[in-house]
């Protein structure tokens, strides 16, 4: 007991008068000089960025602005309001450390699940750990590249009907918001789902928790094995809300967000399942987004402590709205960071091979409020936004019981094009093999006696071939045989 107390001491004294501070427009390249100076970059995104030292430590060379003391103690959040608000009537919730426009950091004060807090907002949970960072430069194949006919076949595949009927499958959960038990009802039906594909594995993946508890679901997670264990992702959030993340909203239909993104991960994982790849892919759709990215942050971090391999992230959030009279596009948010740009690049070049009807547009959102993908990069790997207009208030109807079919996920071609777009390129870049063989017709067993027809069996009826394709007649001798009958259809006998 003794020791313990000592332990705890030191730590105290370890962590005494340490300062949560922000740096604004930190270069991406300058964050591994900080943390070698024993600065912790907990937040890095292109406007701004957030740090933890002690008051001795604080950097020189940067105009920086402190907001807090024992960052350790405390949950800080990001929040991107998606409406004009005043934000002094959530005094009681939360203590305002920095306020820019629409972009607000805050900290918890109210210390328990706030049920009762509805904001239409998007919200981002600081995980108080270093971000890991990575340098690693991938290729950008080289104009003009010619199609490969596998995934011409493969995205064939992809129609409208098929978004339509599983995002309307989700709507019809009511709610997925991640504190009511629909969701877990809905985590259950995209794992029959990636069952039913024939994917190698499927499984149910810890999502984490909020700062005040479980979740009532767990990410779903669908392998696609390859031949390395270099993997790429793709990726959506299963859950919704309509401004109240941390109560149990009884309906939160989350059709455009995210549905859209969710039914894009089943048809994505539904035709790439039938195909043999170099490399893994995951199928993956996480919970607890809409409380601040716990879910994929979760996920993440637990890959890059097993030193997985994951080559890209594609995360689908937002796929389905276009405003009247706007341009049918797809933007592509890689945040600004360095590593995940070549992403954004394959995104646009092999969309422009396979969906040329498709312009995709690179943007950025700008801020730390963001989708799944954000998680990733700080996880240290590349890994982009894919979004049907990456500006804040796009959608009016997000975040609100009117985010359903028609006004707010109201284009299925953008859906589909987008879907076949990003299957493409991931198609590519895991470097497709071919189609996985399976076994087409099991062979019928059928005993030629007067049984077999509903008329006596005359052989000049039929014409009866070996398995090896000719010709021959029967002598009634056990085997595998097909017959051809006038009609011109072949079936497959046994004769036992």
């Amino acid at each position: 007991m003794k020791k313990f107390f000592i332990l705890l001491v030191g730590i105290l004294i370890l962590y005494a008068d340490e300062l949560l501070f922000k740096i604004d427009n930190l270069p991406y390249e300058e964050i591994e000089n900080l943390q070698k100076n024993g600065i912790e970059v907990w937040e890095w995104n292109k406007d701004f960025s957030l740090c933890v030292s002690n008051e001795e430590n604080l950097p020189e060379n940067y105009k920086i602005e402190v907001l807090d003391k024992n960052p350790r103690d405390e949950n800080y959040f990001i929040v991107r309001l998606l409406e004009d608000i005043d934000i002094s009537k959530y005094k009681k919730y939360v203590k305002v450390l920095w306020k820019k426009d629409n972009l607000l950091i805050v900290k918890d004060i109210y210390r328990k699940r706030p049920e009762d807090l509805k904001i239409r907002a998007e919200i981002k949970y600081i995980r108080k750990r270093k971000i890991k960072i990575s340098f690693e430069n991938l290729y950008l194949p080289v104009k003009p590249y010619f199609q490969n006919p596998i995934i011409e076949q493969m995205i064939s595949q992809i129609d409208s009907a098929t978004c339509y009927n599983y995002l309307k499958r989700l709507q019809n959960f009511r709610t997925r918001n991640s504190h009511h038990d629909s969701i877990g009802k809905a985590a259950q039906y995209v794992y029959n789902k990636f069952l039913e594909f024939g994917l190698d594995h499927v499984y149910y993946s810890y999502p984490g928790q909020d700062p005040w508890g479980e979740f009532k679901a767990k990410n779903v997670v669908g392998i696609k094995y390859g031949q390395t264990d270099t993997a790429f992702i793709i990726c959506g959030h299963l859950d919704a809300t309509a401004g109240n993340p941390y109560g149990s909203e009884n309906v939160a239909p989350g059709a455009d967000d995210n549905g859209s993104g969710s039914a894009g991960v089943l048809t994505a994982a539904k035709v790439m399942a039938n195909y043999n790849f170099r490399h893994e892919i995951r199928f993956i759709c996480f919970v607890g987004e809409e409380q601040g990215l716990i879910g994929s942050g979760t996920y993440a971090d637990s890959c890059a402590n097993a030193q997985s391999k994951i080559r890209g992230v594609y995360n689908m959030d937002m796929i389905c709205h276009r405003d009247q009279g706007n341009v049918e596009d797809l933007d592509a948010d890689d945040n600004n960071h360095l590593p995940s740009a070549y992403l954004s690049d394959t995104l646009i070049h092999f969309g422009s091979v396979y969906v040329s009807e498709l312009p995709i547009i690179e943007r950025h959102l700008g801020g730390g409020a963001s989708s799944d993908h954000a998680s990733f990069q700080e996880a240290g790997y590349p890994a982009i936004l894919t979004i049907d207009d990456a500006v804040v208030g796009a959608n009016p109807y997000i975040h609100s019981t009117a985010d359903t079919i028609g006004p707010s996920a109201n284009d299925f071609k953008l859906m589909k094009n987008s879907i076949k777009a990003i299957v493409a390129t991931v198609a590519e870049l895991a470097k497709v093999l071919g189609q996985k063989i399976s076994e087409n017709e099991k062979f019928k067993k059928i005993n030629l006696t007067s049984k077999t027809f509903s008329k006596p069996f005359i052989l000049k009826d039929f014409g009866l071939y070996s398995s090896s394709g000719r010709k021959i007649n029967c002598d009634f001798s056990r085997g595998i045989y097909f017959i051809k009958t006038k009609e011109g259809k072949f079936k497959i006998i046994y004769l036992k």
